[in-house]
């Protein structure tokens, strides 16, 4: 089955000490699951997609309306020149205590295995935004 998408934009939220922070964010349906992957974004003012991992996901959760146990939440860092890895996927696993994510756990991927999750290709929009 392929993933549907549900969201393919830019999402903003508050980093650490309030500073204004962004991100993408893509979210498909499948399987009864909703997979979000959040790009961190090369222009982001604030605070990363990693070190908001918990808090991001909560408000993504909360605001798209994702129960907890259907979330699959992926990291993805495209590839720059500035930095000393190539593009990066990683799968992100949290503990739930009824109010929010906490306690990430990283796995990585690989495109390939993102893609598979995904049930779709990932070089859309957001690979656009990073130009």
């Amino acid at each position: 089955m392929e993933g549907t998408s549900v969201i393919d934009s830019l999402y903003h939220y508050k980093g650490h000490l309030g500073c204004d922070s962004k991100c993408w964010i893509r979210i498909f349906t499948r399987d009864q699951a909703y997979i979000v992957i959040a790009t961190e974004l090369p222009d982001n003012p604030g605070t990363s997609i990693t070190n908001m991992a918990g808090t991001l996901a909560t408000s993504v959760a909360i605001e798209f309306d994702i129960e907890p146990e259907r979330l699959v939440w992926i990291e993805h860092y495209p590839a720059r020149p500035d930095a000393d890895h190539g593009e990066t996927y990683d799968l992100v696993t949290f503990s739930w205590d009824g109010l929010r994510f906490s306690e990430p756990q990283w796995k990585h991927l690989g495109k390939e295995k993102a893609e598979l999750i995904a049930g779709r290709e990932l070089d859309q929009a957001a690979q656009r935004q990073l130009h």
